[in-house]
């Protein structure tokens, strides 16, 4: 019974571990990710049990004759739906307006150690009791590996969703407050219905699918550890004078992307070499604007977003409205 249990809990604490590892900079509060875990294993467990349950009545009281068109539906809309759905609102309440919400890479600890809690109590009512050691394998290497996955995705749209919000685009920040959930909604949905259909070649596509699935997933955590990395080394390097620490993300995202940008008075410059055109007025001369990085100094073009030396954000669109 030990080493069940062991079996059982295993999965879900490396892949904790692994991704609580790979966050080089300012590691998330205990407290905070105790809470997460509670609200994958508790909230969202009962909200998804209850809306699959009143789901699959309403899906059998259909009458299907189509098994095909069965699965598509009790696997994307059902069950993918009511578990991704219910993560991703746990998720947003628990940790959006949080003050430890200060790196990209926050978004996959938060995301990931949700759905290890959903996933720890899913799997310990297969295992433990409608399973055994054999189910403890499979899952430890498929289904669990595959909560992580899908909120590995979640967790990198969610912390893009942060930083754009935090800029100031709101649409980029709904789109991809958007892509937080239609992700792993599609990618839990496909899991499951190639598990539902249960034939060889099914199984086969299931396997490829989760290969690739899993290594992109590798590839997008060691990608946001690194921009992780970039972030802190930006404000802590680059942008010394702002003298707030970097926990306050927000206040120091603003302040340098809102910075003013030093611009001279308009200018009116003569149009040079114009030939003269009988019965023609001249072409109005425009008046001549020139901006200035305010951390470097360098002179910047008026479309750029980004001072070309030290990379500043500059809000250039206001000055120009």
């Amino acid at each position: 019974m030990n080493l069940l249990l062991t079996m059982t809990l295993l999965p879900s604490a490396l892949i904790m571990f692994y991704i609580y590892k790979m966050d080089s900079h300012d590691k998330e509060p205990g407290k905070l990710l105790a809470l997460l875990f509670f609200m994958g294993a508790v909230p969202t467990v009962i909200c998804a049990l209850i809306t699959e349950s009143v789901g699959g009545a309403m899906l059998d009281k259909m009458q299907l004759k189509n098994q095909t068109l069965y699965y598509f539906i009790e696997a994307f809309i059902i069950v993918a739906i009511s578990e991704e759905g219910f993560k991703f609102l746990y998720l947003w309440a628990v940790s959006w307006k949080n003050k430890n919400f200060n790196y990209l890479y926050d978004g996959i600890v938060y995301s990931v150690f949700v759905s290890m809690g959903f996933a720890t109590i899913e799997n310990i009512e297969y295992v433990l009791f409608n399973g055994g050691t054999s189910t403890a394998i499979i899952r430890a290497v498929t289904a669990i590996p595959g909560h992580a996955t899908f909120s590995i995705f979640m967790g990198y749209y969610y912390g893009l969703a942060k930083l754009n919000a935090v800029r100031g685009d709101k649409r980029k920040r709904n789109r991809n407050l958007i892509l937080t959930l239609l992700v792993p909604v599609l990618l839990h949905g496909f899991y499951d219905f190639c598990a539902f259909t249960s034939n060889v070649w099914m199984s086969i596509v299931l396997f490829i699918f989760i290969l690739l699935m899993d290594i992109n997933a590798y590839l997008r955590v060691s990608r946001s550890a690194r921009e992780n990395e970039y972030l802190y080394k930006q404000y802590m390097e680059k942008f010394p004078t702002l003298n707030l620490p970097y926990q306050d993300f927000e206040t120091a995202y603003r302040q340098v992307f809102n910075a003013p940008v030093y611009m001279r008075k308009p200018q009116n410059r003569p149009q040079e070499f114009v030939r003269p055109v009988p019965n023609m007025a001249r072409r109005p001369v425009r008046p001549v604007y020139r901006l200035f990085c305010p951390v470097c100094g360098n002179e910047v073009r008026l479309n750029s977003f980004n001072c070309p030396v030290c990379k500043t954000p500059l809000n250039i669109k206001n000055y120009l409205d």
